[in-house]
């Protein structure tokens, strides 16, 4: 099995690739995955938490309220 946090931390930093809900949340769960794999605590990564609130802003931007979708 292989990982790769540092690949992982530069996609947080830089998250312009991940333009679309799946491919936010794609990095998102690769980035738990390598942190279950390293032995790292992913609710307290850094690429964990960045991608996060990536997925968060990708989510909000199509300007959809709460109620309309709901």
């Amino acid at each position: 099995m292989t990982y790769d946090t540092a690949f992982r931390f530069q996609q947080a930093v830089d998250p312009s690739a991940l333009s679309t809900l799946t491919s936010a949340a794609h990095g998102l769960s690769a980035a738990i995955e390598d942190c279950r794999r390293s032995g790292n605590a992913a609710e307290t990564d850094p690429a964990v938490l960045m991608l996060a609130r990536h997925l968060g802003a990708v989510a909000t931007a199509n300007g959809r309220s709460d109620a309309a979708l709901r």
